[in-house]
């Protein structure tokens, strides 16, 4: 299909895209649903409102991200590594903290040692 201008749509439904290149390319309000992104590569990319539900993002690895402002539901973030990041104003709750660890201390003694200080 041609694009003849921007008012056109693309629909690609079933169509093979493996090792396509989309550079500069306005891909607003696009839905992705039941694709393999697997070994995608995105770099200076504006994702921002964008919704991500069901997702595999196992081994995915995140560098210099802005995810100010982003919410993080019933999600697994077992095993994730967290280094060099801005963490003020976060909010956990109804999370399981188990063998979790801030600064090499697990975070059940951080809680302990606050609830003895709190008792005296």
């Amino acid at each position: 299909m041609d694009i003849l201008d921007q008012t056109d749509r693309l629909n690609v439904t079933g169509s093979v895209l493996a090792r396509s290149a989309f550079v500069g390319t306005n891909l607003s309000e696009s839905r992705f649903d039941g694709c393999n992104l697997s070994h995608v590569h995105i770099e200076m990319v504006n994702i921002t409102h964008a919704s991500v539900l069901n997702v595999d993002m196992s081994g995915m690895a995140f560098k210099d991200v802005n995810a100010s402002g982003a919410t993080f539901e019933d999600a697994n973030m077992s095993n994730v590594k967290i280094k060099d990041v801005n963490l003020s104003n976060v909010e956990i709750t109804d999370a399981n903290l188990s063998g979790m660890r801030i600064q090499g201390v697990l975070v059940s003694d951080l809680f302990a040692a606050y609830d003895r200080q709190k008792g005296a």
